[in-house]
């Protein structure tokens, strides 16, 4: 059976959109940053990325951050996660991308 044009341009569509879905992470355009703390000069770790990400506008170099932390062990937010859970997002985007792309793949050979 022959690959028409219309099933290929679906297919390409599906996997621009799976692209578009899964897209790059967004990092801060300054590779640095100047600590809230004691006005160093710092370069982004992943945790001042992350917290860039969650909309925090003060960073703080891994001293000050280790020193808060040592002061304030019990009052950190977020979740706790262990090694076993995670948050199944890339599961659904992959259900959501390839069940309908082995739909169409499979109605072209059978």
């Amino acid at each position: 059976m022959e690959m028409k044009p219309e099933y290929i341009a679906a297919i390409v569509a599906a996997l621009a959109i799976g692209y578009f879905l899964l897209g790059r992470r967004k990092a801060p355009e300054q590779k640095s940053f100047r600590c809230a703390r004691c006005s160093k000069t710092c370069q982004h770790t992943p945790r001042t990325i992350n917290a860039w990400r969650n909309g925090k506008s003060k960073f703080f170099c891994d001293s000050c951050h280790s020193g808060w932390v040592r002061f304030h062990p019990n009052t950190q937010v977020g979740r706790i996660r262990g090694p076993g859970s995670r948050s199944g997002c890339l599961g659904v985007l992959a259900c959501i991308v390839f069940i309908p792309v082995a739909l169409i793949v499979g109605w072209l050979y059978v």
